[in-house]
């Protein structure tokens, strides 16, 4: 139990020293403080915002945008991945130099473009999305589909196993877990990148209370925002990991800084997976609500809801 404890206390280690180094550098007047607030500062302005509705509505705007880009990736992605990695082989091939030029380019340099075709509405936040999180996503399924064990395609075939029989027992089952690793990839590429687009042009979002927050010298406001998004992509990523584990309990796999000792996951239950999809639906509720509520306040600012400028 203490070699546990004591390991825990390491692993968090880097993190508090920097929390203590935050508090403490601009109390001693190393740093000037108003340019880097001390931590305490930034948190009293996080529980600021967050007894009204302004923090919420942004956190849900911006959650909502996410979630709704990512299901159509997903989409995307898994399709043509498995049909360009499977199916069509060869085709794959030649398309690969183009799959790989559209993949380096920048996504933030484009969203001047979705603004143009898109308009200034969620169509363009969400098409950003899907732009940045559906390169990874299909070049990890691709790569997966391409390298299945020839093993079990071997002993598939043996079987007289169809072609659509071997796609679904054996194709599908071993490219889920890299499925999985593009999607994490992708989500946080794309959480980073709509944030950056909601400071150019959105009036909702986390993205914009940082933007908000700069242009009118608010700093403490303007760290407590990026916080946020820390803390969220952070969260993002743990629930990524734990239910990919509880999922592919059969595939282990070992992350960066994770610990040595082979420890058992419970496979997941129905229960949470009903509680994933009410978690899902609820965000989705209450996301479109924010979005409506954000654009009224657009529109007319008397029918406002504490909307904090």
């Amino acid at each position: 139990m203490k070699d546990v404890i004591k390991g825990k206390l390491l692993r968090y280690t880097g993190i508090t020293v920097v929390l203590i180094l935050w508090e403490v550098l601009p109390r001693l007047s190393l740093v000037n403080s108003d340019y880097l607030p001390p931590l305490s500062r930034v948190l009293l302005e996080l529980f600021s915002l967050s007894n009204g509705s302004y923090l919420y509505m942004n956190i849900m705007v911006s959650i909502w945008r996410v979630m709704i880009g990512l299901v159509i990736s997903i989409s995307i992605s898994t399709i043509l991945g498995l049909s360009l990695g499977f199916f069509c082989y060869k085709f794959s091939e030649k398309l690969n130099p183009l799959l790989r030029f559209f993949g380096q380019i920048n996504p933030y340099s484009l969203f001047p473009l979705f603004v143009v075709f898109l308009g200034i509405n969620e169509e363009a936040k969400i098409g950003i999305v899907i732009w940045t999180s559906v390169w990874p996503m299909m070049f990890h399924t691709i790569s997966a589909a391409r390298s299945v064990d020839p093993v079990l395609i071997k002993l598939a075939n043996s079987m007289s196993a169809s072609k659509l029989q071997l796609f679904y027992k054996v194709i599908i089952p071993a490219t889920i877990p890299y499925i999985f690793r593009g999607i994490r990839e992708g989500v946080q590429m794309a959480f980073f990148i709509l944030t950056s687009s909601e400071m150019t042009g959105s009036t909702a979002g986390l993205g914009y209370i940082i933007h908000n927050a700069g242009m009118n010298f608010l700093i403490p406001r303007l760290y407590a925002g990026g916080l946020c998004i820390v803390v969220i992509s952070v969260i993002l990523n743990l629930f990524l990991v734990s239910f990919q584990k509880r999922l592919l309990f059969w595939k282990e796999e070992v992350e960066v800084f994770d610990d040595i000792k082979t420890r058992k996951v419970k496979r997941i239950s129905k229960l949470q997976v009903s509680c994933i999809i009410l978690v899902f639906l609820f965000i989705f509720i209450q996301g479109s609500i924010q979005v409506q509520k954000a654009y009224d306040y657009q529109n007319n600012p008397k029918n406002g809801f504490g909307y904090v400028e």
